[in-house]
């Protein structure tokens, strides 16, 4: 009988012995399973941190190309600003030529016929001058 409580016990050891290594070892692999969880929830996190700043850049970036847009569009349009610029500058000389043509006028009923012919003659070469000016100019602003 003695060996049967022999047996029974050694038995019984080992079955306790065995369920204290399956314990142990189930919250060892728990614990194991934890730090894994933390290590993953802070790749995750550092990796969404990441990502947000990704976004931010690409948001602030296509925000840049928006204002960049609008200036090219803006850039577009100088052309015709600039002829219209030079439409009102022109119109503002020619208002101003006919103004002085006006007052020298009489003066010039006054000068010999030799001058006079002369004055009229720098005033069409004037005229010419200006004409091939206001060309060179819409050719450069188109």
């Amino acid at each position: 009988m003695n060996d049967r409580h022999t047996i029974a016990d050694d038995v019984s050891r080992t079955a306790r012995d065995a369920a204290y290594v399956a314990v142990g070892l189930g919250v060892l692999g728990f614990q194991k399973a934890q730090v894994r969880r933390r290590e993953l929830a802070q790749r995750l996190a550092a990796a969404s941190t990441t990502a947000q700043q990704r976004i931010e850049r690409l948001a602030d970036l296509a925000g840049a190309g928006s204002a960049v847009q609008q200036q090219l569009e803006r850039l577009g349009e100088l052309p015709t600003e600039l002829a219209r610029t030079l439409a009102d500058v022109d119109d503002a000389v020619e208002t101003l030529i006919t103004r002085l043509e006006t007052l020298v006028e009489p003066l010039e009923q006054h000068l010999p016929p030799a001058a006079r012919d002369a004055v009229q003659q720098a005033r069409e070469q004037a005229r010419a001058a200006r004409q091939q000016l206001r060309t060179r100019v819409r050719r450069g602003a188109a």
